[in-house]
């Protein structure tokens, strides 16, 4: 960037990358546009894939230009309005003004970062850093598991191990930079083996001992619960899935119940069981 005389950048040392090639450096870069148009001064900060221009004037974000490398180092495509790449325009805008040198640039540290997407794609997430640890909070979702992914260059995200949960998620601090996505996943209803459960028999006036362990599966491999809707007195139905009760002699024959499968996070779908009273 343009700075004067009176505006000192701040010294990082090489000597940890010159003493350890295996030493991560910051893999993002904020420059300066001295082109002064329209609206503004043009700051940019790139990484890795892209690039995210943003032009000031009087403390005020008047543009921005997001621009995605694909090979070709021509920026042709400015993806800044596009719905599918608001995430990456909120990370990188907030991650210009935490450089140390936007802190002696009062037009870019002065003026707003991109504010994040609305919607449960991104959730606002809160970050606390001690010893060592990191924990993000966000808010809990309704039916709605979420997963924490990083990337330290925005080139690609992958999932925190162990981050499948709600509300929020601690991970130690290994990188120099570290970005963070929390996704809502979607909540599938549980899947049943068939669209009606049949092959169960009962006999006149014993005891049935039966399950319906396993006749349902949850997509995010929680635990199913078993409810009764409808159907016949008789049978009685554990959350567990048993089946317990006698049938009489008024039940001889095919009897239809209404089954309720639930997960762990109040999704459930309903399927027909066929008991054969002999």
């Amino acid at each position: 960037g343009d700075y004067s005389d009176d505006m000192p950048l701040p010294a990082i040392t090489s000597a940890p990358v010159l003493l350890d090639p295996g030493e991560q450096v910051n893999p993002a870069v904020t420059s300066r546009n001295l082109l002064n148009n329209i609206n503004g001064i043009g700051y940019s900060i790139r990484s890795g894939e892209f690039r995210l221009v943003e032009w000031i004037k009087d403390d005020l974000v008047n543009a921005r230009d997001l621009y995605r490398y694909d090979g070709a180092r021509v920026e042709r495509v400015n993806l800044a309005d596009e719905a599918d790449y608001q995430v990456i325009v909120s990370q990188l805008s907030n991650a210009m003004r935490l450089e140390p040198s936007s802190r002696v640039i009062p037009d870019l540290f002065n003026s707003a970062p991109a504010g994040a997407p609305a919607g449960p794609e991104l959730p606002d997430i809160r970050i606390s850093v001690e010893d060592g640890m990191a924990t993000l909070r966000w808010p809990s979702m309704a039916n709605s598991p979420c997963r924490v992914m990083s990337s330290t260059d925005l080139a690609g995200f992958t999932e925190a191990a162990g981050s499948r949960q709600s509300g929020s998620f601690t991970l130690p601090v290994d990188q120099p930079r570290e970005f963070f996505l929390v996704e809502a996943e979607t909540n599938r209803p549980p899947d049943f083996e068939q669209p009606v459960l049949q092959g169960f028999h009962a006999e006149e006036g014993t005891p049935l001992v039966a399950s319906l362990a396993g006749w349902a599966r949850d997509p995010e491999a929680g635990a199913i619960t078993w409810s009764k809707l409808t159907g016949p007195a008789w049978l009685s139905v554990g959350e567990d899935g048993a089946l317990s009760g006698s049938p009489t002699s008024a039940n001889l024959g095919a009897n239809f119940f209404r089954m309720k499968a639930s997960d762990p996070q109040g999704a459930s779908a309903t399927v027909l069981l066929e008991i054969q009273v002999e």
